[in-house]
């Protein structure tokens, strides 16, 4: 987007496209353009808004490393309370790794500079690894924020079965609850084995 080598378009020249995706002005003009823009202002005060988030924090290694999943979560508001869309989210990502160089960015994987480097170092398969695990991570603490939830329904399922002497709603949720409760059991190790 900054190369100097781009030519200006003359007042002329900005006509003529519009006119020809307008369909007004050349044959088959139209076909050569997708059809889709971007204001460069937004994109650039949408990466202001990144890097003042980023500078805020002192990142460590891990904290510089995303998934793409967990950039959008965190960094999806930057244009206001409406979420970024895939296709914006693709805009930006490839705008501040080219453009403004401050990340690596290889599809699924995101790494933003160090404050001391210049530019970004390449994305490697261990950074691969480390937003791999994260997003993992996350998944599984929502899943335990689920189960909890859960088990706590199920107790008060099988408490309110017992005020009304209903033996058998009682003993399936008390099963049911065991069952929550055994799988969170597992999804605590595993995610105390991830952690570490």
């Amino acid at each position: 987007v900054y190369a100097r080598s781009w030519k200006i378009p003359g007042v002329g020249d900005v006509l003529g496209w519009g006119l020809r995706q307008l369909g007004i002005f050349g044959e088959g003009a139209a076909d050569k353009f997708p059809g889709k823009v971007v204001l460069l202002e937004n994109l650039e005060s949408a990466g202001k808004e990144v890097e003042r988030r980023v500078a805020e924090g002192s990142r460590g290694r891990v904290e510089r490393i995303f998934s793409k999943a967990e950039f959008k979560d965190k960094f999806g508001d930057v244009c206001g309370e409406k979420k970024l869309s895939d296709n914006d989210l693709e805009l930006l990502l490839r705008f501040l790794a080219r453009d403004k160089g401050m990340l690596a960015y290889d599809g699924e994987t995101i790494k933003l500079k160090a404050l001391n480097q210049k530019s970004p170092s390449a994305i490697t398969m261990e950074d691969t690894t480390i937003a791999s695990l994260k997003t993992l991570i996350k998944d599984l603490e929502i899943q335990t924020a689920v189960l909890t939830r859960r088990i706590d329904e199920l107790a008060i399922t099988a408490k309110e079965a017992v005020v009304r002497k209903n033996r058998v709603a009682a003993l399936a949720a008390l099963r049911s609850k065991k069952l929550a409760e055994s799988t969170l059991t597992k999804r605590h190790a595993t995610l105390g084995q991830l952690e570490e």
